[in-house]
């Protein structure tokens, strides 16, 4: 059972969170920043994305065969890891997908190791840490690209290639438009449900 650091058990207000901090997994403390995620209200997807994150993290401790605690973390365990993804094909250990011949992306990469310093920085904050293994980690840089846009032509040829004449035509049409005019992903879209629009 998780415990609140700085409650019960304190003797002249030392706070004794960072002695209870060892026996904390990183699974333990999620649970913990999970309950605090959802009091802030942070959507699923950021709560999901972030357990994902950590998950893989984990999994790389168990392989290396060190216990998965955040006190025993160190800069150096977390530079190996992101070494690690940089060079990990993608999809490599996925339960459904096969691996792929390209390596993850740097997107893909630079977002795992946000989640873990947010996550680190977080129990930090907490006491239960005493200081997060992230104080001295460069995030790996992004470089910025330019997506190209459709061109005017291009536009008109796609929304001419949807057949308006029925109601499904009429969706697909309005469904186009919709991520044209917002720049709203497919997935987004496609999830969308009612009571996500506010008429």
């Amino acid at each position: 059972m998780l415990t609140s650091p700085g409650t019960g058990g304190e003797k002249g207000g030392e706070n004794r969170s960072e002695k209870a901090a060892p026996g904390l997994s990183l699974r333990d403390l999620a649970h913990a920043w999970t309950l605090a995620a959802r009091a802030e209200a942070k959507s699923a997807a950021t709560i999901t994305i972030m357990l994902r994150s950590l998950g893989y993290f984990e999994d790389y401790l168990v392989r290396l065969g060190v216990p998965p605690l955040p006190c025993v973390v160190t800069p150096v365990l977390i530079r190996s890891y992101i070494v690690y993804l940089k060079e990990k094909p993608a999809f490599s250990r996925h339960p459904y997908s096969r691996a792929q011949s390209h390596k993850l992306s740097d997107q893909t990469v630079h977002g795992y190791c946000r989640n873990l310093k947010t996550y680190f920085n977080w129990i930090t904050a907490e006491g239960f840490l005493p200081s997060s293994p992230f104080e001295r980690i460069r995030l790996p840089r992004l470089v910025q690209k330019v997506i190209r846009t459709y061109s005017e032509s291009e536009f008109t040829a796609l929304l001419g290639a949807i057949d308006t004449s029925s109601p499904a035509g009429y969706r697909d049409l309005c469904l186009v438009l919709l991520m044209f005019d917002t720049a709203a992903r497919s997935g987004e879209v496609g999830g969308m449900r009612l009571t996500d629009v506010n008429f």
